[in-house]
């Protein structure tokens, strides 16, 4: 099997993460256009501009495609995964690295468990993004009651979702850091403790 080697061709530059959190607006993915962005999962259908979609389960997959083919025609970015059962011929993929290290140092690989964040945040490592924005990294269920700004998935939630992808991602923290890479979340409502909250606008004004 082939893997994606990952170019570090956004050096010094501002990368945006779209997540499936609640506090994502449509108003604020459009202010990421024209930007290197990439979306988690269903946030492909409000960010078609993105340069990467990214998903870990096959699942997800398998009932995009099903369900909803010509959206995917309809993105034009590279659909990147981890996933070896995932059937396509878009499909690029990477190999699927174990803790520790928080982040994978290969450009083939990626760290990816509970939540497909972690790769998203490894994939911006390797491309040695200056900046990483977060959007709708709430790691929490919305005010209400949803825990996605998309269809909600149909697979049960695992017990301790949202403790589980804190003790993840906690391990990205200090390699991010070390390597000069800043994190901002724009999510007001996020749990994850460790990067400063802003609003996007002062976010896009820090740049």
């Amino acid at each position: 099997m082939n893997f994606w080697s990952i170019a570090p061709d956004w050096e010094g530059e501002d990368a945006f993460i779209v997540c499936g959190g609640t506090s994502v607006t449509q108003t604020m993915v459009d202010h990421t256009r024209g930007k290197h962005v990439i979306a988690i999962n269903s946030s492909y259908a409000i960010t078609p501009h993105a340069e990467i979609l990214f998903f870990a389960d096959e699942r997800w997959w398998t009932r995009e495609y099903k369900e909803r083919p010509a959206l995917l025609d309809a993105f034009k970015g590279v659909i990147v995964t981890t996933s070896r059962a995932a059937k396509g011929d878009r499909l690029v993929r990477l190999k699927r690295a174990k803790m520790p290290p928080g982040l994978a140092p290969e450009s083939d690989s990626v760290v990816v468990r509970r939540t497909s964040l972690h790769a998203a945040l490894n994939i911006c490592y390797h491309k040695k993004a200056r900046r990483i924005i977060l959007l709708g990294a709430d790691n929490r269920d919305g005010d209400n009651g949803r825990a996605h700004h998309h269809e909600e998935y149909p697979w049960k939630r695992l017990a301790r979702t949202w403790e589980m992808k804190v003790e993840d991602l906690a391990h990205v923290v200090e390699p991010l850091k070390a390597a000069g890479i800043e994190v901002i979340n724009c999510s007001h409502i996020s749990t994850l403790p460790w990067w400063p909250k802003q609003t996007l606008g002062q976010a896009l004004r820090g740049g």
